[in-house]
């Protein structure tokens, strides 16, 4: 009975250090990549974006912005009671953020750009060990939140937000229904769960 006991400790443990060491390798693997879940220009654009800077100094940068194709950008819009922000204009915006982001992969960056279409959450910035979030309320600009900052903590990586973010932000990345960007094709390409393409769109977002 004993030797059940201890057995069921010592995979419990075994459970704990693998769970840790693949949490650290993914902040490990982070520290040389971006990922961003954003919706707009400021995050990318804007020339008083901190994130400027770090983009030319990234190797690897993934993002996902809202879908300027999709049925939840015109709810984003007009939950605003600002009238100036349309439809339109918030497609402009993103369009402008995929400019930023073509720029970047010319000049040798790997980038990879998804697309979801959803009633925005979050606004997620990962770099290394940090990550920097913003709670994007209906109808007011993420600019205009609070920002916070958390760490991924490595001698206890269950402990604070970290984790849970990464996971929100993987979860959106590995859903199969979130489109893919071809930067050479101007398209949008739809996989399987398994990976494999299983159709393209023509990504002609409206003009502002």
């Amino acid at each position: 009975m004993h030797h059940d006991d201890d057995l069921h400790r010592l995979a419990a443990g075994l459970g704990h250090i693998l769970v840790h060491a693949l949490i650290t390798l993914l902040a490990v693997a982070l520290a040389f990549s971006l990922p961003v879940l954003a919706q707009g220009i400021d995050t990318l654009v804007d020339k008083s974006s901190l994130l400027r800077a770090v983009l030319q100094s990234t190797y690897e940068i993934r993002v996902m912005l809202l879908n300027p194709l999709g049925q939840s950008l015109p709810r984003r819009a007009t939950s605003f009671p600002d009238h100036e922000v349309s439809p339109q204009s918030l497609a402009s915006e993103i369009g402008a953020s995929i400019v930023t982001l073509a720029a970047l992969r010319n000049l040798g960056k790997k980038v990879t750009l998804k697309f979801y279409d959803a009633e925005p959450l979050w606004k997620l910035v990962f770099l290394g060990d940090h990550l920097w979030v913003q709670h994007a309320h209906t109808g007011m600009p993420v600019r205009e939140q609070p920002e916070y900052v958390f760490r991924f903590l490595q001698h206890d990586p269950h402990r604070g937000f970290y984790v849970p973010f990464l996971s929100h932000f993987l979860d959106l990345w590995g859903r199969p229904g979130q489109p893919e960007f071809d930067f050479d094709t101007q398209e949008l390409v739809y996989r399987d769960p398994a990976g494999a393409e299983e159709r393209r769109l023509p990504f002609r977002p409206a003009a502002a």
